[in-house]
């Protein structure tokens, strides 16, 4: 099965992108979902906590866009979800999406962070981010490539960051001058 892309809207049973995949024995089967899933949007997904686990990293090393709209329940994007791997977060765990490009969030109003406690998100080849109706975000958690000076810089495609002035100035963020190196792609809504 060749999916690459893959869309849910309105639909309300389903707490994670775990629970659409095909499953043998009770596990999820990832060989049987193709890596080559490419764009992934929810919208109006009203019981969506989630999207995936870090166990289902491997099944979206492929994609390049990911768009999250009007899903009132999600707080986090890859989620943890047991004791074993949230020790094993203990110290950074480096989520790697190589060929994203877009990141899309927009209305939900209880999302927090992509990914829990001190997991970080690498893709160098992320192009665009737009925040839309976020209140409660507190961490992008973007991992920014480091220069021969140990210091952050952008991802080398980078072309714009649009988000509330406001919410841009409360972000936490894990590298020291993140938000210094960013601050030029950052285009300030006034919505």
């Amino acid at each position: 099965m060749v999916v690459q892309c893959l869309k849910m809207f309105a639909v309300y049973d389903v707490a994670s992108l775990n629970d659409v995949l095909p499953r043998e024995q009770g596990l999820v089967n990832i060989g049987k979902f193709s890596h080559d899933l490419k764009v992934l949007r929810f919208y109006c997904c009203g019981n969506l906590k989630n999207l995936f686990s870090l166990r289902l990293l491997p099944a979206v090393q492929n994609l390049e866009v990911l768009k999250v709209e009007e899903c009132d329940s999600i707080e986090e994007i890859v989620a943890v979800e047991d004791e074993e791997t949230e020790k094993e977060l203990a110290t950074n765990t480096i989520i790697t999406l190589p060929r994203l490009k877009k990141l899309h969030f927009f209305n939900l109003p209880e999302f927090k962070s992509f990914c829990s406690n001190n997991g970080v998100l690498v893709c160098n080849s992320l192009q665009e981010i737009k925040v839309y109706g976020c209140p409660k975000l507190k961490r992008l958690s973007l991992s920014l490539p480091l220069l021969d000076n140990g210091q952050p810089s952008p991802p080398p495609a980078l072309k714009v960051i649009e988000i509330k002035k406001e919410l841009w100035e409360s972000l936490e963020w894990d590298q020291p001058n993140a938000k210094d190196v960013l601050n030029p792609f950052c285009k300030f809504e006034a919505f």
